[in-house]
């Protein structure tokens, strides 16, 4: 409930609860919850049955024919209870992840990971790569799309440092700026790389 409370902070622009800007009003939560409703399937393990790749794989499935949902966000991949039996983990999480990209060009769907480094970076250091994401280099070899969020006390960057096809995007990074009050990362102003023709929205 508390996730869907953020959700809907973010899809109307304003805080759900009470604070120094103006709350979002009876109308815009019932319109933000029936949005969420409309296009959002959770997916809670914590009280449940281990966190397996198989079982998210199999809800997955079953909310693509009851919801036609066609995208899945896995956060975060740490929780995965990975089933490396005598294989080295490196090889446990390159099956897994061969599974995954099989299962979603099975179901013509979009799966999303959600991985922290391996190493917590300490500020200043450099922004973390797929490399640095535990495990396996899988993480870097077989993802279309990498991305990494690094931040500091004021700004947000985000690192696009891999894009498998160049007719989908280009590497680059874009600054944000984090609205406390809505939960929106806002762009600042200022050309730090993408190509001008590019725009970038919190919006849905």
């Amino acid at each position: 409930q508390l996730h869907a409370l953020q959700l809907a902070s973010k899809i109307v622009g304003k805080p759900f609860f009470k604070g120094q800007e103006q709350r979002m009003s009876q109308e815009e939560m019932e319109y933000a919850m029936e949005f969420i409703e409309n296009n959002f399937v959770f997916q809670d393990h914590q009280a449940g049955s281990p966190f397996t790749i198989e079982g998210i794989l199999d809800f997955a499935s079953s909310s693509l024919l009851r919801a036609n949902t066609s995208v899945l966000v896995i956060d975060p991949f740490n929780f995965i209870d990975i089933k490396q039996g005598r294989q080295l983990l490196t090889e446990a999480i390159n099956k897994m992840l061969t599974k995954v990209s099989q299962w979603a060009k099975q179901t013509q769907s979009i799966v999303m990971f959600v991985a922290h480094p391996a190493k917590p970076q300490d500020r200043g250091q450099k922004v973390a790569t797929g490399l640095d994401i535990s495990g396996s280099i899988s993480w870097y070899t077989k993802a279309d799309f990498l991305l990494s969020v690094s931040r500091n006390d004021h700004d947000t960057e985000v690192h696009v440092q891999k894009v498998r096809w160049n007719f989908q995007g280009t590497q680059g990074v874009a600054k944000l700026s984090y609205d406390l009050n809505s939960g929106r990362f806002v762009e600042l102003s200022e050309d730090i790389g993408f190509d001008k023709d590019y725009e970038w929205t919190t919006d849905f």
